[in-house]
């Protein structure tokens, strides 16, 4: 269960992503980005809003691993019946935490739910999508095993990856085909509009992550560029593949290298317009330069 947890985060969803974009499909899996990118703007801003306790901060009988006493808010503070709320008295000293994790809806439910459910949708695989349910449950099982959520958590991360794959869908449902010339203008303006709204709004919601909505508008700018400059063709040998996935691993780690550091020196606020422009750029120009780098070294398929 610790295992299952452990690679429910989002680092290890990243890798995943670098793998298929390059490796594998890449305007599908760049739809999977954006789904999940989606499902953490609204898990965090779900979970910052309801500031619903877990289990191991607020019930003396589960002890999270790693720690022999259990790290209680309150003492009893548990539900009193399987329908129930924990105590309004653990509700509150709940909400009195700063920088606190709270627990509704589960984060690594709902990434694994919009991630792998997701790209069977995109991908069009039966096989993936039988993968996505067992994953999903185990995910949700594991979480509560370990004490780090509710049953309403789970089933809350369910239903938040479930939204996130059906309004990512909405917004690129005219992208998907192989040959959306004669409307793939509208989903583009679908998209941007989305990414508008969510921008218009950064200054007055808090709980709006402002480095996924930049990653979002870094995607879809991405998706422009490619669309003009020609999206690159999927086919190769896995030695080519394996290739471009290299490629992008050691640039990733390059601009992360160069690019945060830069960041920590202008004491950059987390949640400041700059940070969001920042990751905008390094959303987007990592993946055009590494399609145009692949493409010099002949690692992409010629027409």
């Amino acid at each position: 269960m610790k295992t299952t947890s452990l690679l429910g985060y989002a680092h290890v969803y990243a890798l995943l992503l670098i793998v298929l974009i390059f490796g594998v499909r890449f305007k599908q899996s760049i739809f999977v980005f954006l789904t999940i990118l989606i499902c953490g703007i609204l898990t965090d801003g779900l979970k910052d809003g309801l500031m619903f306790p877990r289990p191991s901060d607020v019930d003396a009988r589960v002890i999270e691993p790693g720690y022999e006493r259990p790290p209680l808010l309150i003492d009893g503070g548990g539900a009193e019946s399987f329908w129930s709320l924990p105590s309004p008295e653990a509700m509150e000293v709940s909400r009195n935490q700063t920088d606190w994790s709270y627990g509704l809806p589960s984060g690594h439910v709902g990434l694994a739910a919009a991630f792998f459910l997701g790209l069977a949708f995109f991908y069009r695989s039966k096989g993936v999508f039988t993968f996505a349910v067992f994953w999903v449950l185990l995910m949700a099982l594991s979480r509560m095993y370990l004490g780090r959520h509710f049953i309403a958590d789970v089933l809350g991360g369910v239903i938040v990856g479930l939204f996130c794959v059906f309004l990512a869908a909405f917004l690129v449902r005219h992208l998907i085909a192989e040959n959306p010339r004669n409307s793939e203008v509208s989903s583009l303006i679908r998209w941007a509009v989305f990414a508008t709204i969510l921008l218009v709004l950064t200054p007055f919601i808090d709980l709006l992550d402002k480095e996924d909505v930049g990653r979002i508008w870094g995607l879809l700018l991405t998706y422009v560029v490619l669309l003009k400059t020609g999206f690159p063709l999927d086919k190769g040998s896995f030695v080519k593949r394996l290739g471009r996935v290299l490629l992008a691993v050691a640039f990733f780690i390059l601009i992360d290298q160069i690019i945060n550091p830069i960041i920590d020196s202008m004491a950059m606020e987390d949640n400041s317009f700059g940070m969001l422009f920042t990751v905008f750029l390094t959303t987007c120009i990592p993946f055009v330069a590494i399609v145009f780098l692949a493409r010099k070294l002949k690692l992409y398929a010629v027409k």
